[in-house]
């Protein structure tokens, strides 16, 4: 054995350098295959006893029993809880899947990629359009049979809405929606002013909704561009939580210190904010910017025939056809954000009223005011004119809200009011409670 090992030896130190490093890899290599299939067979042996008690759709593809396995007495076998064996029939007949909605989804697609049964989806789509509303970030469920045939779908569409379709009969389903309510709880919520607004609402724990219901209940009394570092505010909102997360909230009452001044606001039985005596925070515009009863010469219409260019065009606003120089006035209080020659507008002026509205005159002759100027309610702000792209003396005038145009002369525009009567003693009554919670810490 020693004589043929010492052979062995010679015969490798004779070998070139290339040939014993290809010998030494094949060595490695041969090692590494024969381990690495000892440990595979072994280990899965015990893996297939389980996975062949598994059912599948051709049973006879399978060996049905695992290798070198003995029979068991009956006596032997565990009994199952019956609720267990009611699981068992339910995961082996029917299949259960989640799928949370996101960019171009449609029910087709989605279920198509799971193998529900094409029929199905197609029948459900055609009787119920409404699932062609699929949101991103919603949630759906099915239950399909081991055939692929679609059984149930839930449809969750939001923490307060469920709505179930389950199939009756072949072809059709039924569909059932549910509600979900809450429970709502008050909360108080304190900040100071480090920065923006925004971002010390936020981190006085405001969510972004309730920021906007605060700004716009305090539009009309709080410019938000001109705060100082150190204002103070309070907000007291009811919030609705469903499993745990908040669905909604309402503002009920506001605090705002600035400057050393207290603005207040207190939502009312008709969902509107006013003051601590029950007046109106909204101030009220007049509706029309020229106090003649003049011709209107062009109505708001976005798909208009434009008289000059020949095509289909947007016209956001009223025209007003005035004699040059007609004064002009603001239709309610405002900052003038804007004053501007345009080769299409003409001498413009743009106002500010308040958190949500925006009013535009176009065309004028001459503007009056500046821009960063306070203007109230019927104040001279310019004289008409013909001045841009115009086919005559006239006023385009426009209102916007939330940055969107309406039609001037048939939005409900803001009106000043007050509560009376048994309104306005609730009202108090309310005042009176809410007050104490709107103490600075």
């Amino acid at each position: 054995m020693q004589q043929i090992f010492q052979f062995f030896i010679s015969i490798l130190r004779n070998l070139p350098k290339n040939h014993l490093l290809i010998l030494e890899i094949l060595i490695i290599t041969t090692i590494f295959v024969a381990s690495f299939r000892a440990n595979f067979f072994s280990k899965n042996h015990s893996q297939d006893i389980i996975d062949n008690n598994l059912s599948f759709p051709d049973s006879n593809l399978f060996n049905s029993s695992p290798l070198n396995s003995e029979p068991l007495d009956q006596e032997n076998i565990p009994i199952k809880d019956n609720s267990l064996i009611e699981e068992d029939i339910i995961k082996k007949n029917n299949q259960i899947n989640d799928y949370i909605i996101s960019n171009g989804d449609t029910l087709i697609s989605i279920l198509i990629q799971y193998g529900v049964n094409i029929t199905d989806i197609s029948n459900l789509a055609k009787q119920y359009k409404n699932l062609k509303n699929l949101k991103i970030g919603q949630s759906l469920s099915w239950i399909t049979s081991e055939s692929g045939n679609l059984e149930k779908l839930i449809w969750h569409v939001s923490l307060k809405e469920e709505r179930t379709y389950e199939k009756i009969e072949k072809g059709l389903f039924n569909e059932k929606i549910y509600n979900i309510s809450g429970t709502w709880h008050n909360v108080k919520l304190q900040g100071y002013l480090k920065g923006s607004f925004l971002k010390s609402a936020y981190s006085a724990g405001f969510t972004s909704n309730e920021i906007a219901s605060v700004m716009q209940a305090l539009q009309w009394q709080i410019n938000f561009k001109k705060l100082h570092k150190g204002d103070k505010f309070i907000g007291f909102f009811s919030r609705e939580i469903i499993k745990e997360k908040q669905e909604q909230s309402k503002l009920i009452a506001i605090r705002f210190q600035t400057n050393g001044k207290d603005y207040f606001a207190f939502r009312a039985h008709d969902n509107k904010f006013y003051d601590l005596n029950g007046f109106s925070l909204s101030h009220n515009f007049i509706r029309y910017p020229v106090y003649s009863n003049f011709h209107i010469s062009s109505y708001f219409n976005m798909y208009r025939l434009n008289p000059i260019t020949g095509k289909i065009s947007p016209h956001r606003g009223v025209d007003f056809a005035v004699p040059l120089g007609t004064s002009i006035f603001s239709v309610g209080d405002g900052t003038v954000i804007l004053t501007k020659y345009d080769k299409f507008a003409g001498n413009y002026i743009v106002i500010k009223h308040g958190h949500q509205y925006i009013t535009r005159y176009m065309h004028l002759k001459k503007s009056l005011v500046k821009a960063g100027q306070k203007v109230y309610r019927g104040n001279k702000i310019g004289i008409s004119g013909n001045t841009g792209r115009s086919t005559g003396p006239h006023l385009h005038f426009e209102i916007w809200i939330n940055r969107q145009a309406v039609n001037p002369l048939t939005i409900k525009i803001p009106n000043e009011s007050k509560l009376s009567g048994s309104d306005r003693t609730d009202f108090l009554y309310k005042v009176e409670y809410i007050m104490p919670k709107l103490q600075f810490n």
